[in-house]
């Protein structure tokens, strides 16, 4: 899974519990979706 992969890559580089599976899940899902914003949403 590439969310996991990046979720996994992202705490090695800046520690542990850095970024949550789900949160880069979220990112994937709206990149795919073409919102390539860096906000949070509403």
């Amino acid at each position: 899974n590439n969310a996991t992969t990046a979720a996994r890559n992202i705490c090695a580089a800046l520690g542990e519990g850095a970024v949550a599976v789900r949160t880069c899940r979220d990112w994937f899902k709206r990149f795919r979706e073409g919102d390539m914003s860096l906000e949070d949403r509403p």
